[in-house]
């Protein structure tokens, strides 16, 4: 489905990174906390900047 649209993305961070693993990197099963929302703000913002040079 995303082939079909050129200005998509996925970011997926279900790929065993070690900050996801850590259970004090969260407030619950749901909620991260600082440095995991670094990141992954860090990784949308670089997908936003691939997607502008395609």
């Amino acid at each position: 489905m995303l082939a079909a649209h050129a200005l998509s993305t996925v970011v997926d961070w279900r790929d065993g990174r070690p900050a996801a693993a850590d259970p004090d990197q969260f407030f619950d099963q749901t909620h991260y906390r600082l440095p995991i929302a670094r990141g992954l703000t860090t990784e949308i913002g670089d997908a936003i900047v691939r997607l502008r040079t395609r």
